[in-house]
C-alpha cells in the first residue's frame, strides 16, 4: 500500500511539474481473481475494455485485497491504511470521518473525482439500506 501511495505521489508531482494532469482510473471488482481477464488469457471470460486499458497503460498485476471482504478493502484503498485503523472492520462499519482519502488528495491537487458502484462505507446495515 505504501508503494501505491508513493507511486501516486510520484505521478502527482510529475503532473504538477508538467502542468498537465495524468488521468487515473481505479477499477475494483468483488471476487475477481487475477486470471479472470482476457489480457491474462482466460479461456471463457471476455473483458475487452479492461484488455484495451491494459494494452495502453501501466499494468499492476500483483495487487492484493486490503481486507477479508469488500468494505474493508475499499477503506484500505481509499486511505492507504489497514482497515482496522479506519474503523471498517467488516461490511456495515462506517469509514471514520477524520480519515484522509485518496480522492480528497487528488481533488486538492486539482483533479475531478467520481465514484460509481458500491460504497458500503456509511455504517448502515440490513436489508433495504441504501448503498
Amino acid at each position: 500500500m505504501r508503494l501505491l501511495s508513493f507511486l501516486l505521489l510520484l505521478f502527482l508531482s510529475q503532473a504538477k511539474a508538467d502542468q498537465k494532469q495524468t488521468n487515473f482510473v481505479l477499477v475494483m471488482a468483488d471476487d475477481q481473481g487475477w486470471g479472470q481477464t482476457g489480457y491474462n488469457e482466460h479461456p471463457v471470460l471476455k473483458t475487452p475494455h479492461l484488455d484495451e486499458m491494459a494494452s495502453k497503460g501501466l499494468l499492476f498485476d500483483r495487487f492484493y485485497a486490503g481486507g477479508p471482504v469488500c468494505s474493508p478493502t475499499r477503506a484500505t484503498i481509499l486511505t492507504g491504511r489497514t482497515h482496522d485503523r479506519t474503523g471498517v472492520f467488516d461490511h456495515g462499519y462506517a469509514l471514520r470521518k477524520q480519515e484522509k482519502t485518496l480522492p480528497q488528495a487528488m481533488k486538492n491537487a486539482g483533479y475531478a473525482t467520481g465514484h460509481f458502484g458500491k460504497w458500503h462505507l456509511n455504517g448502515l446495515r440490513g436489508p433495504g439500506v441504501p448503498v
